[in-house]
């Protein structure tokens, strides 16, 4: 997994469209808005990408290999943890397995 970590309005979105588009790959975003802003964006770049995922249309990513590109992962984790984050990490060196209980029953 590789970490773009860079202030608000400095082309991390812009570069992830321009990925997406080249590798085929879905961006999973926030919210519904997200994915319009996203698609947009994509339009006025004159770039065809796959339709953007949002959080709420969760879920297997039917099509598509087991990856995916996310865009905003800062709202995303607070959305589905309900709570404000003080901290994260986030371990880059390895990809991790899908698990196919998503880690239930363990």
């Amino acid at each position: 997994m590789k970490i773009d970590m860079r202030p608000r309005m400095c082309g991390k979105t812009r570069d992830l469209i321009l990925k997406s588009a080249s590798l085929k790959i879905p961006i999973v975003c926030p919210t519904n808005q997200d994915a319009d802003r996203i698609l947009n964006t994509a339009q006025h770049m004159n770039v065809h990408i796959p339709c953007p995922l949002p959080l709420i249309s969760q879920g297997r990513l039917m099509g598509y290999s087991d990856y995916c590109l996310v865009d905003d992962a800062d709202r995303i984790l607070q959305m589905i943890i309900k709570a404000q984050i003080k901290e994260a990490t986030f371990t880059t060196e390895a990809e991790y397995p899908i698990s196919p209980t998503n880690g239930e029953g363990e």
